[in-house]
């Protein structure tokens, strides 16, 4: 009960009324009360107050007490009513508990009140609860009544002999019998097929004694028999419970005849399926494999494709380069100049091909290494300084500061596409400036978003060609083709690996003001590489890999395993110019057997070649004891990524691609060549054969701008020594006036501070006293930030001590050195070419 006892009190004396509430409170009892004496205000205050207890006189003034208990009990049959009189006899008590009073006391005996009332609350509590029982099973009979009477399945409860003792409609409709026709009647006797009835009766003894059984929690596929003798498929689920000591079992039964049909018809749809998904799996593989086998074809078809270009074009490139090397007269060497760009631009529209061919085909992988963004950028604009300065254009570099140092992605791939935008922006711009911009797009933490933008003011675009522009093999309109060139396979290109680095591309322009055009990749963070120690301008990490092989592997034997007689000839005389000694075989098989019978410093193995190609000859190679180590080379017209796995794969070290370009072979030999124990064979320069050292002296002391005496001081006094360093700083400054416009061009003035300072120190050093002031005005102008005509008349002035200089150094270069001839030694005589 919460909160105090509500008691009304019916009572005329207050003061009896009184003595009735000191008594209970005596007790300890919380309550509250209410007092009336008259009927209607008993009747209002049952209403309103709602009491827990009723104490009431007998004898009232307008009605008794045995009124006053009728209008209770009509209302509430348990509210516990207790008359406390101080003159009621016995048979009147009596008369008034068989009506329904829970006691009866008399005035002076009011000690015995708090107990009468704690026994009537008691008994009123009991009674409540038995009542609310009761209903509540009433209403459960009702639920399980409504359950079974409207389940679909069938319900059946047993006894312990197995007689029905209820049947609910649905197994009246489910077996043919009437509720009342199977009450009392064996179940085994009626509904069980005849043929299992013997093992029915067998399993009820067990049941009866224990409620256990085979059937007893578990749900089963049986037969069972309508009353019209069909024997039908059923699921039965029984269960046992334990009614007053006797076992009772519990049955619900579902016809699963219409799902036996649908299982039967859906087994047949299923075989009939799985023959045709076989049936239609062999088509798919036969479509796959003939799907893999084109792939194939088409992968051998573009590398095949690959090899047989670049393989002329490897003689081209090779040969234009050797004939620079020996021609003197400056109109020949400029048209081979031509010849070398016209093949290194025919090889940019093959490789243009092929890139798009891979595209198509989706055998195009990225590759996933950190590199330098800026690096990258500068590289690019470096290739195409050039061709901006002569046009007069300006290219500015502009990298967002948010824009992190190092990035992991695929470079090559990123500079291509810098490559193409802005060669695009210098073809089509006749004036003003090309802006590079790069700026994180979408910053996610590890993932990075970059948009990288080419501004140009050139011709532009209308909207009809922006819509066009990138869609295979198109440009702005035939026009363009005819007046600037060009596949219009560059910016498709560019599209697709933008698409492959999870960026895309597009173009904003107005037409003859200029154009935008932007790419997007998604590239991630990585920390900044160690940056290379600056290599200072005669220090020895500034040596060409070239002069350091002439010098200090000169006789060091190669094996060389080409097939292409015009490739012979060209790595040959590349190779032998160096002063290495190598052995030339044809095919694989002699490259195997050479490998083996004498000691090489390194091989380069062609891949394609008759009999055995190159990579079975270098596994056949490596399998042999001591050659685990032999450096072998792959140097093939195959150039795709595929190719160089596969050479690496079967154990080569390292890729050269045809064409083949000298610096790149001269940089990869000196990577693998097994480093020498003493100096080269003839680390003699060419003037220093002069068995005349006065000879030797006179010679150096009439090369304009150079004072020996200051140069000698720095070779400790030794002409050789001296020679030997003009050599090298010819050949290690011979670019750097183009260099120093290319950086100019970019806008890259730092740069070209430090390449100025490099030159000014090291002829310094030589004693090129003309070049080095030439060299310290420049450098101070650049870093003044002079206006550009002064510092462009500084190069000039510059040019003109330095490039006399260089060429008369250049005769001690190309001299020929006094030492045994080192030749190519071919396995077999071949016919020279024509």
């Amino acid at each position: 009960m919460n909160g105090p006892l509500r008691v009304l009190l019916l009572e005329d004396n207050p003061a009896d009324a009184e003595l009735n509430e000191r008594s209970l409170r005596k007790a300890g009892i919380d309550f509250e009360s209410r007092r009336v004496e008259h009927e209607a205000d008993f009747v209002a205050t049952l209403e309103t107050f709602r009491p827990d207890l009723v104490l009431a006189d007998y004898h009232l003034p307008d009605f008794d007490g045995g009124r006053a208990l009728a209008l209770v009990r009509a209302r509430d049959p348990e509210l516990p009513f207790i008359f406390v009189s101080g003159a009621m006899g016995e048979d009147l008590a009596v008369a008034a508990l068989h009506q329904g009073a829970s006691d009866y006391l008399l005035k002076d005996r009011l000690s015995r009140l708090p107990a009468a009332v704690t026994r009537a609350l008691a008994d009123a509590e009991q009674k409540a609860n038995l009542r609310n029982s009761e209903q509540s099973l009433r209403a459960s009979e009702e639920c399980y009544r409504m359950a079974t009477q409207s389940m679909h399945d069938a319900f059946i409860l047993m006894d312990d002999e197995g007689r029905v003792i209820e049947w609910n409609p649905a197994a009246e409709r489910m077996f043919g019998y009437t509720r009342e026709e199977i009450l009392g009647r064996n179940l085994h006797e009626t509904l069980v097929p005849q043929r299992f009835r013997g093992a029915y009766r067998h399993a009820w003894p067990r049941f009866r004694q224990t409620g256990e059984g085979e059937a007893i929690g578990r749900t089963l596929e049986l037969v069972a028999l309508r009353r019209d003798g069909q024997e039908f498929p059923i699921e039965l689920s029984l269960s046992s419970m334990d009614v007053n000591g006797h076992r009772q079992a519990v049955g619900l039964i579902r016809d699963i005849g219409e799902r036996k049909r649908l299982e039967a018809d859906l087994e047949g749809y299923r075989q009939h399926l799985e023959q045709v998904v076989a049936q239609r799996t062999a088509e798919l593989v036969e479509a796959r494999d003939q799907a893999e086998a084109a792939t194939r074809a088409k992968s051998a078809f573009l590398a095949n494709m690959s090899h047989e270009i670049r393989t002329p074009i490897n003689a081209i490139v090779g040969l234009t380069y050797l004939l620079r090397k020996r021609l003197t007269d400056p109109q020949s060497i400029a048209q081979l100049a031509k010849v070398g760009e016209a093949s290194q631009h025919l090889l940019c529209i093959i490789n243009d091909i092929l890139d798009l061919s891979k595209i198509e085909a989706e055998q195009l992988s990225l590759e996933e290494i950190p590199f330098v963004l800026a690096e990258v950028v500068d590289h690019t604009l470096g290739i195409l300084g050039e061709r901006a300065l002569a046009k007069g254009l300006t290219i500015e570099r502009d990298i967002d500061s948010a824009v992190p140092a190092a990035v992991r992605g695929d470079p090559l791939r990123l500079g291509q596409i810098l490559l193409n935008f802005i060669g695009n922006a210098i073809k089509f711009a006749e004036r003003g400036r090309v802006q590079v911009r790069i700026r994180v797009a979408e910053d996610q933490g590890e993932t990075l978003l970059l948009r990288l933008e080419v501004e140009d003011q050139g011709i532009g675009l209308t909207a009809d060609q922006q819509a066009r522009l990138f869609e295979a093999f198109a440009q702005a309109d035939d026009s363009t083709t005819r007046r600037f060139g060009g596949t219009g396979l560059g910016l498709i290109i560019c599209r697709r690996l933008a698409n492959l680095m999870g960026g895309g591309v597009g173009v904003t322009s107005i037409p003859g003001q200029g154009s935008t055009f932007w790419s997007t990749a998604r590239l991630t963070r990585v920390a900044v590489p160690e940056a290379a120690p600056a290599c200072a301008g005669m220090g020895p990490g500034a040596e060409p890999p070239e002069l350091i092989l002439a010098r200090d592997y000169r006789g060091m034997r190669l094996l060389l395993a080409e097939d292409d007689p015009v490739n012979q000839e060209v790595a040959c005389e590349i190779l032998s110019g160096l002063g290495l000694v190598v052995d030339l075989v044809a095919t694989g098989h002699e490259a195997v057997e050479r490998a083996l019978a004498r000691e090489y410093a390194l091989v380069l193995m062609d891949v394609q070649m008759p009999e055995m190609d190159g990579l079975e000859a270098t596994r056949r190679i490596r399998a042999q004891p001591g050659h685990a180590h032999l450096p072998i080379l792959a140097m093939t017209a195959n150039a795709f990524a595929e190719d160089r796995q596969r050479c690496l794969d079967a154990g080569m070290d390292d890729h050269i691609g045809k064409p083949v370009e000298p610096e790149q072979l001269y940089a990869v030999l000196l990577r693998w060549l097994p480093r020498p124990a003493a100096p080269g064979l003839a680390d003699v320069t060419a003037p220093a054969a002069q068995s005349d050292e006065v000879t030797l002296r006179q010679t150096l002391d009439g090369i304009a701008g150079i004072d020996l005496e200051v140069g000698l001081r720095y070779a400790r006094g030794k002409l050789t020594s001296y020679v030997r360093f003009l050599t090298l700083f010819a050949q290690g400054h011979a670019d750097d006036l183009v260099a120093l416009r290319r950086h100019l061009a970019i806008g890259a003035l730092d740069e070209a501070q430090r390449l100025a300072h490099a030159l000014k120190g090291a002829a310094a050093t030589l004693g090129a006293l003309a070049v080095c002031l030439r060299a310290q005005e420049l450098e101070t102008a650049l870093g003044a930030r002079a206006p550009r005509a002064d510092i462009e008349a500084r190069i000039a002035a510059l040019d003109a001590d330095l490039a006399p200089l260089l060429v008369t150094l250049a005769r001690f270069r190309h001299a020929p050195p006094p030492t045994v001839p080192v030749p190519c030694e071919p396995d077999q005589v071949r016919e020279p070419l024509a």
